[in-house]
């Protein structure tokens, strides 16, 4: 199913300012995606007892310094692994939101198509995610029926509103930003056709008789030749 393409984003503003708006909250959550990533790595290299804490237990066999030394190594190889990871995508999601920003400044339309791909990915995950809410939006109606409590029901009925809204905005969000992309790309597709147009002498009607049927038997009599036949490349 093909996406819709808007004229206009939220406010009557134009997609492009639309895009640029979206552009720059991307790139300032991936900024204090990063900061919050560094800070989560100094509060750890700093207080280590948290290692200690999350070593610690009641049964006995724990006790053993060299089985509290293995977990201290597993606790730390983990969080460490976890941090790795965030850097790892914070970095490259901070990337992916300039090449984007720069992208629509330039019209530049492979500039924005690393975000366009990982928002859509995106996007799917939050239908999917959306879908088995409201699987267990009805579960949970179900058993309040059967217990007779329903406070449960309508705690998860207000978060699946939430969910639902900024899944919404979410997309909505998405289908701006394509919606500038293809104007974009269409708009640097027929700027080359009407240069390749007039590098060969064909009008550019004719060149894109293939959206008027009328004019079809046009475009197949100027195919039909050589190029030689306009003068491009007579010596």
């Amino acid at each position: 199913m093909a996406l819709p393409i808007l004229d206009r984003s939220v406010c009557g503003l134009s997609i492009k300012t639309g895009s640029l708006i979206i552009g720059y909250l991307s790139l300032a959550h991936a900024i204090l995606s990063i900061i919050q990533v560094v800070s989560y790595t100094v509060v750890f290299a700093e207080y280590p007892q948290y290692f200690e804490n999350f070593t610690s237990s009641d049964t006995p066999e724990f006790d053993d310094p060299s089985v509290r030394e293995k977990r201290m190594q597993l606790a730390m190889s983990v969080v460490i692994s976890i941090i790795v990871a965030c850097v790892i995508f914070a970095v490259a999601n901070l990337i992916i939101d300039i090449l984007f920003v720069v992208g629509i400044h330039k019209k530049r339309p492979n500039f924005m198509l690393p975000w366009i791909v990982l928002s859509g990915v995106g996007c799917v995950l939050v239908l999917s995610f959306l879908g088995l809410g409201a699987v267990g939006l009805v579960i949970t109606f179900v058993q309040a029926l059967i217990s007779g409590t329903a406070a449960t029901f309508f705690s998860f009925l207000a978060v699946m509103i939430l969910y639902t809204m900024l899944s919404v905005i979410s997309i909505y969000c998405f289908i701006i930003v394509y919606s500038y992309y293809r104007t974009t790309k269409d708009q640097i597709s027929a700027s080359r056709s009407m240069q390749y147009s007039k590098i060969f002498g064909i009008d550019d009607r004719v060149e894109h008789a293939s959206y008027y049927p009328q004019a079809d038997h046009v475009r197949q009599n100027l195919l039909s030749k050589g190029p030689s036949d306009y003068g491009a490349f007579n010596n």
